[in-house]
């Protein structure tokens, strides 16, 4: 009986454990990293608290401004760190990186740090981690200053996230420094240039390399020639994402569209919205590509100046996934204009003036 008692004991206890450690963020190693938007215990289990994190030695509050020491012993094992508020309105208190805050974690791979309130970063935050590190996610937080080479501390560093901060400038940070970027993501700032070695420095490294850039939802003034280096060679033409959402670049459109748009051959997702695009942009598309050489599978085209949308203008984007149209002031649609695409579009989205579904023409 005692021994049948024993079994159920250690059976709830581990289906607790289970549902503990399920529920908290867990990095490769098994060592649990403090994740709340309240409170974060350490060292022993509360069910007054929501997430547990255990073998730290410290634990940041309601009322810590910054992230607790680790011991060398736990830090040096920690491969992926995650620090995260629940939301917008529930961020951690976080507001302060200092030369220490990550001075033991020496092999992390990844660092996580989002729904803060984070405002201020050492330029040497992450140089303990300069040989490891190479994700590095800093979104949904405060940030408005990023000190003067901060970048230049890892270069290996292939994957940055900044977006939804508070950032003015990223002149000086070390951008150029990198040479192996898969993605970048500065959107959602209040950037008015981009940085300044950003096409001297970053974009001739990364070019063969980079994946993704998003620079949407700025206050950038993009011309297109920023991608393009003194032999007047497009420099990111590895690209399978772009995002220039909202960045007012139809004058350069008008002129250097076509060959852009034939050079971004491998492109699969492409956010032209809210760039005052008129009918010139449908154009290009229709006289750019040869059908072969068209991947685009998304195509986020909302909240330009469209007003009609003429026959055959999608006809080379035959592996469409997604279109979206909606906020634009479309009031005719030639009923060819969707012809060649329809087998494959997915999901084509409709919010203008005519108050129209997406309704696809055969071929």
């Amino acid at each position: 009986m005692v021994i049948q008692q024993l079994k159920i004991a250690v059976f709830i206890l581990t289906y607790f454990i289970y549902s503990w450690l399920s529920y908290a963020q867990v990095n490769e190693v098994g060592i649990l990293v403090c994740r709340t938007s309240y409170k974060c215990i350490c060292s022993y289990p509360n069910p007054n608290y929501t997430y547990i994190s255990m073998g730290c030695p410290g634990h940041p509050s309601e009322d810590q401004d910054s992230i607790p020491m680790v011991s060398s012993d736990i830090g040096n094992n920690i491969t992926i760190f995650t620090m995260q508020g629940q939301s917008i309105n529930k961020r951690l208190s976080i507001t302060k990186l200092y030369n220490n805050s990550f001075i033991t974690f020496t092999n992390v791979l990844s660092i996580r740090i989002l729904y803060t309130k984070l405002q201020y970063l050492d330029v040497q935050t992450f140089l303990p981690c300069k040989n490891s590190l190479q994700y590095l996610e800093l979104t949904y937080n405060q940030i408005q200053t990023l000190p003067q080479g901060i970048f230049s501390y890892i270069p290996k560093l292939a994957l940055l996230y900044l977006h939804h901060n508070l950032l003015t400038t990223l002149d000086g940070t070390g951008i150029g420094s990198f040479t192996q970027m898969v993605s970048l993501d500065i959107s959602y700032n209040l950037l008015k240039t981009l940085p300044n070695d950003f096409s001297s420095n970053f974009l001739p490294q990364c070019k063969t390399s980079l994946r993704m850039l998003n620079l949407s939802y700025n206050s950038l003034l993009i011309t297109g020639l920023e991608f393009y280096d003194t032999q007047d060679t497009n420099m990111i033409t590895s690209l399978l994402q772009l995002g220039i959402a909202n960045c007012s670049i139809e004058q350069t459109w008008k002129t250097k569209g076509k060959t852009f748009l034939i050079e971004m051959a491998n492109l699969e997702i492409l956010d032209f919205g809210y760039n005052g695009f008129n009918e010139i942009l449908l154009e290009t598309f229709r006289s750019a590509y040869p059908e072969s050489n068209s991947k685009l599978k998304r195509l986020y085209l909302r909240g330009n100046n469209f007003k009609s949308l003429d026959s055959y203008v999608f006809r080379i984007l035959t592996n469409l996934e997604l279109l979206d149209l909606s906020k634009n002031k479309i009031s005719s649609i030639n009923e060819n204009a969707f012809t060649g695409i329809y087998f494959y579009l997915i999901q084509c989205i409709f919010h203008n003036f005519i108050g129209a579904g997406c309704h696809l023409a055969g071929p």
